[in-house]
């Protein structure tokens, strides 16, 4: 099997949707997961990151979610992460 690196999922999601918002991303993660395997590809959840972008009040609004499931894998939310070199962090440019 060959790893598929820099795959990334993004999803837009409101505040007071939060939790259906969540289900989701982890459905499309499983469904990844499942299409990689089926195409000899390697999801390696464990070295995934998941991190929310928002205002401070749709991150206060999210602030009960602490960690989303990827691929199976329980993963905590990050502040921030590296994504081709770039640093991004939670908070939206408004």
């Amino acid at each position: 099997m060959t790893t598929a690196d820099d795959t990334q999922l993004s999803l837009a999601m409101r505040a007071s949707t939060i939790s259906a918002g969540v289900s989701t991303l982890e459905a499309c993660t499983r469904d990844v997961k499942r299409w990689f395997a089926e195409n000899d590809l390697l999801l390696n959840a464990d070295k995934s990151e998941v991190m929310m972008i928002g205002t401070p009040s749709q991150l206060c609004a999210a602030s009960t979610v602490n960690t989303v499931v990827v691929a199976d894998a329980n993963l905590t939310l990050s502040s921030k992460l590296k994504s081709l070199a770039v640093i991004l962090d939670s908070m939206a440019v408004v």
